[in-house]
């Protein structure tokens, strides 16, 4: 926290003086600045927390608006850290709002660290509480934003993930958290460009410099272009994928040594179509790394994990992988590896298993069945709000934050990171569903320790001040 005062005069009259009497006051005010990724889930927009399958939260979480809890289950989601909210508190589904497609089952409340509900628990009240609102810009950044002027860049905490127009003013406030000016190398993708068109795959450094001739041929042969189109069920839509092989790029990236801040920013800038990033071969990463993107990103299979032989991965090196981690206790990681700090920030992020298979992306959910899989990475992203454009539908809620496409049913995901959401998706804004879409995984979810020293790369901060009282000084 950084320490600050204000001071003011004061005059006023005092009749027994008969005369003017100046006095100086003087206030404290402690502005706190921390990593956004303190909580194992972090939401601007409210929660809302309805989970069939059992799931148990370690890891703080807060949301900026209402938080709203309920299960179809009886004790099948369990806090065993703290909550916060800044709105109300709820055990209960939101009124009016279609969950799963349907009107949802009697609620259920969930359980505290105790293990027990919220009418017997002796953790209850101590876990839950109310707190002022926090924000990477500060508790008044509502002021920042206006989507009603010309400036298209200042519209909302998405600002976060998007690359700013130069021909317009960009608020230093907001400039500063921008993964893109943060970014030490920028790779931008037109894929709407013919082969061979030297601007359809552009690389720079963070000050728009090329980088040196085998830097830069090292990370382009990292990349294939609109390589692979998959169909996702819950857009309802093709999508084109340029494929990142982060094994390569990851050499090419640690070759680079201090001149690379360990912020990565890649997009597609192609206007028609559905278009997106998709992270493969990531089970081993040299340094602490942030992946920006402002399309969607999809990340295939293990992540951050080891477990790589003989130049290959393999996931059942990596214990959460073999059994599924039943008890939650098993290692994330391969024997010897050491987990770096990782994050990948989005439009959207969806997972896809060890066991995904592009050609069967357009066949039904029974084909297309996952396995056992492992990430170790803080995931920023945007959801789509409940009832968004009066559709009535539910969000998903922050159990289905990162999206799947899979037979999940049997497989469990472990996952160690922190799950921030700030905005809304504008890209992948496909409403919430289930049918023919997914099955959703076991939830072995945890928050990232680490994260509390050593946050990935780049500046995601909360900012919160507290006022002390006037002194005369």
């Amino acid at each position: 926290g950084v320490a600050s005062y204000c001071r003011a005069q004061v005059t006023a009259s005092d009749p027994s003086f008969g005369q003017p009497v100046s006095v100086t006051l003087a206030r404290h005010f402690q502005v706190t600045a921390v990593s956004i990724l303190q909580a194992a889930i972090f939401f601007d927009y409210d929660i809302e927390l309805y989970p069939a399958p059992p799931m148990t939260i370690n890891g703080l979480v807060h949301t900026n608006g209402d938080l709203w809890v309920a299960t179809s289950t009886a004790n099948t989601l369990q806090f065993n850290a703290n909550v916060s909210y800044v709105g109300n508190y709820h055990e209960q589904y939101k009124p009016n709002i279609l969950y799963g497609g349907g009107t949802p089952p009697p609620p259920n409340p969930p359980l505290w660290s105790d293990g027990l509900p919220s009418s017997t628990s002796t953790k209850y009240g101590m876990q839950l509480n109310r707190v002022d609102r926090l924000d990477p810009y500060g508790t008044d950044s509502s002021s920042l934003f206006n989507t009603t002027d010309t400036n298209t860049n200042n519209d909302s905490m998405r600002e976060i993930i998007e690359v700013p127009n130069t021909a317009q003013f960009d608020p230093p406030q907001i400039q500063s958290t921008r993964l893109y000016s943060q970014a030490g190398v920028r790779i931008v993708i037109d894929s709407s460009l013919p082969a061979g068109n030297a601007n359809r795959l552009v690389i720079r450094d963070g000050n728009d410099a090329a980088l040196p001739a085998a830097t830069d041929t090292a990370i382009r042969n990292a990349i294939t272009v609109a390589g692979t189109s998959i169909y996702d069920w819950r857009e309802a839509s093709n999508v084109s994928l340029s494929n990142v092989d982060m094994k390569s790029l990851d050499t090419a990236l640690a070759a680079m040594g201090s001149t690379f801040n360990g912020v990565l920013y890649i997009h597609d800038v192609k206007a028609t179509g559905k278009n997106a990033i998709r992270l493969k071969n990531g089970a081993l990463l040299s340094n602490d790394l942030t992946v920006a993107s402002d399309n969607g990103v999809y990340v295939q299979g293990d992540y951050n994990t080891g477990g790589v032989t003989a130049g290959a991965h393999d996931p059942l090196l990596v214990p959460s992988n073999l059994n599924g981690n039943p008890t939650n206790t098993d290692s994330p990681v391969a024997p010897g590896y050491t987990k770096k700090s990782a994050a990948i920030a989005a439009d959207a992020v969806m997972i896809l298993s060890n066991n995904w298979v592009d050609a069967s992306s357009t066949l039904a959910l029974a084909s297309r069945v996952a396995s056992h899989t492992t990430v170790n990475s803080a995931i920023i992203g945007g959801i789509v709000p409940s009832n968004f454009n009066n559709n009535g539908r539910y969000s998903g809620g922050p159990h289905n934050f990162p999206r799947f496409l899979e037979k999940w049913t049997n497989q469990d995901l472990t996952y160690w990171g922190s799950m921030v959401q700030l905005y809304f998706s504008q890209q992948f804004n496909g409403a919430f569903d289930t049918a023919n879409v997914y099955s959703p995984p076991g939830r072995r979810w945890n928050y990232e320790p680490q994260f509390a020293t050593r946050p990935p790369p780049g500046l995601l901060r909360n900012i919160q001040y507290s006022r002390g009282r006037w002194q005369r000084f």
